[in-house]
C-alpha cells in the first residue's frame, strides 16, 4: 500500500460514506413527520431512481461496445 495510509484509501472512504449514508437515512426516516426531511428523502429517492435508470440504459450499450469491435 502507498505511504498515504489506510484512511486515505478509496475502500475506506467508500465504507465511511456507506455507513454515514445509512445513519443519515435512518435518522431522516425516523423524523418522517418533518417536512424538510420528507422533501430531502423525496429528492434522494428521485436521484436514486434517475441514476438507476441511467445505468440500466448504459450497461447494454457498454456490452455492445465491447462485443461489436
Amino acid at each position: 500500500m502507498s505511504s498515504k495510509g489506510f484512511t486515505s484509501s478509496l475502500p475506506f472512504k467508500l465504507i465511511v460514506a456507506l455507513v454515514a449514508g445509512l445513519f443519515i437515512g435512518l435518522w431522516l426516516s425516523s423524523t418522517h413527520t418533518s417536512p424538510v426531511s420528507t422533501a430531502l428523502l423525496h429528492i434522494i429517492v428521485t436521484l436514486h431512481y434517475i441514476a438507476g435508470q441511467f445505468l440500466m440504459f448504459c450497461v447494454p450499450l457498454i456490452i455492445i461496445g465491447f462485443v461489436a469491435p
